[in-house]
């Protein structure tokens, strides 16, 4: 079972103006909750310590986390790229698997696949958790070759999209490829090293909040 999980959460949240000109993306309501808040404590009920990058008003998201006590760190990732604590941080001394998630995520967590998946591809360096396309949703659709990545992109011929959760193992990361501050980057580089795999279609409820209106239907539902 996952001892670690990390949730990114330094974006600005640019598609959710003008709540987010004042209240980081991480921290908005959702169902009596906020988006971060509903994810940790999915990750608490498991035991799973949980880690988050912030930037974007990021004393905010860390001063509501720390008063609550709920997080294990905060890392802040200000002025870099959505990858960069892979390689820069703490992070890249853990050796083993760490479930990664963005935090506009609304998801029902089934970490039981997950690691089932994670052991059945032979623990790569990264493997995303891949789910069929929801209309509404933007976002990198996956090609693969019994489960191996071969192209991640907006423009390409996949069924599979790309959930925004992954598992990453950091020191396989840190020996595999080239320090890289963005994704597409690092993901570019574990396709090379074939270390790139994608989950099959992950089966539980899953949502991604880009826009405040899908935030308003998620919260009248």
């Amino acid at each position: 079972m996952f001892k670690n999980a990390l949730i990114m959460a330094a974006g600005r949240g640019n598609r959710m103006r003008p709540l987010t000109d004042v209240t980081p993306k991480a921290l908005a309501p959702l169902k009596g909750s906020t988006l971060i808040e509903q994810t940790i404590d999915k990750l608490h009920k498991e035991g799973i310590s949980t880690h988050v990058t912030v930037g974007y008003l990021g004393n905010i998201i860390a001063e509501t986390l720390i008063r609550k006590n709920i997080v294990s760190s905060i890392i802040n990732t200000d002025g870099y790229d959505n990858g960069w604590w892979i390689f820069n941080t703490l992070i890249s001394k853990i050796n083993e698997p760490i479930l990664v998630m963005t935090c506009d995520n609304v998801t029902d967590l089934d970490l039981d696949f997950m690691q089932s998946e994670y052991s059945r591809l032979n623990a790569p360096a990264c493997m995303l958790v891949g789910v069929e396309p929801i209309i509404g949703v933007e976002g990198d659709l996956i090609e693969h070759k019994d489960n191996l990545v071969t192209n991640i992109s907006r423009n390409n011929s996949g069924k599979t999209y790309a959930s925004g959760i992954q598992v990453i193992n950091p020191v396989s990361c840190n020996m595999l490829i080239k320090n890289s501050e963005n994704f597409s980057l690092i993901w570019s580089q574990l396709i090379e090293k074939n270390q790139l795999y994608v989950t099959n279609i992950y089966k539980r409820s899953w949502f991604s909040i880009d826009t405040l209106d899908q935030l308003v239907k998620r919260n009248e539902e």
